[in-house]
């Protein structure tokens, strides 16, 4: 009976609530000795982690703006089904893992090799267990999506196994963002976002213009190439060993390094 509104106020309503638990959860006080933080480079960072976050919210939602102006109503209703019964999920679960991983990134975040290293471990103590249960949601979508949502999408299971398998590689690309907030590099997570976006957006508009499911074919290969490549070049490039981390360590006034 709300109408808009059910959609908007339990974003507003839940905001107050996550902001109180995350200050409960740590203790802090003011140190007047420790002075203040470079304001350039506070926004400096901040700006390319907004500018960032816009991006991936533009890429949730464009999508459906496309399918529905190319090919109209009923087919943003498949489509909007197909991206929630695939995507709903390994989103809420990716989304938890970078809150969990940056805090423990930026634990060492003064010390390269440290840094890289650890970064290693959650690969395969978290980000390899996230992507296998991602996989294992793809695998089984023919069969749960007709038990649970009705034999009438039966049709359109194998698209939720596509886009649903596209995020595989999702949790590799996020914990890779946030290794680069934590080197103090946010703006290249900035670009990545912005090719992501493009490319992602430009495969599905290409393929709509076949049908339906090229466009969601082409979007899952697109997302997963991009993330993928993405996630592989911040891993080589920022080894302590290259050349061009040691161009671009962090000083001591970077914000993730404090």
């Amino acid at each position: 009976g709300f109408g808009a509104w059910a959609v908007v106020l339990p974003k507003l309503l839940t905001a107050p609530i996550w902001v109180t638990g995350m200050r409960r959860a740590q203790s802090w006080r003011p140190d007047p000795a420790a002075g203040f933080a470079s304001m350039r480079h506070l926004m400096t960072f901040a700006s390319a982690v907004i500018g960032s976050e816009l991006l991936v919210a533009a890429r949730y939602n464009l999508d459906k703006v496309i399918v529905g102006a190319m090919l109209g109503v009923e087919a943003l209703g498949i489509y909007y089904f197909v991206f929630n019964a695939g995507v709903g999920f390994s989103l809420s679960l990716t989304q938890a893992l970078s809150a969990s991983v940056y805090p423990h990134l930026a634990e060492v975040a003064r010390d390269p090799k440290a840094l890289l290293a650890r970064y290693d471990g959650l690969i395969i103590r978290a980000i390899l267990p996230c992507a296998s249960v991602i996989a294992l949601q793809s695998a089984l979508a023919l069969l749960y999506v007709p038990l649970v949502f009705g034999a009438r999408w039966d049709g359109v299971a194998w698209l939720v196994a596509v886009l649903c398998a596209s995020a595989i590689v999702k949790p590799l690309f996020d914990s890779a963002c946030q290794l680069l907030r934590v080197r103090g590099l946010p703006r290249i997570e900035l670009y990545a976002s912005a090719t992501l976006t493009a490319l992602s957006l430009a495969a599905l508009a290409i393929g709509l213009m076949t049908n339906l499911e090229t466009g969601i074919v082409q979007l899952a290969i697109a997302t997963a190439l991009v993330q993928a490549v993405f996630a592989l070049v911040v891993r080589s490039r920022l080894d302590p060993a290259t050349k061009s981390d040691r161009a671009h360590a962090p000083s001591a006034t970077t914000p993730a390094g404090a």
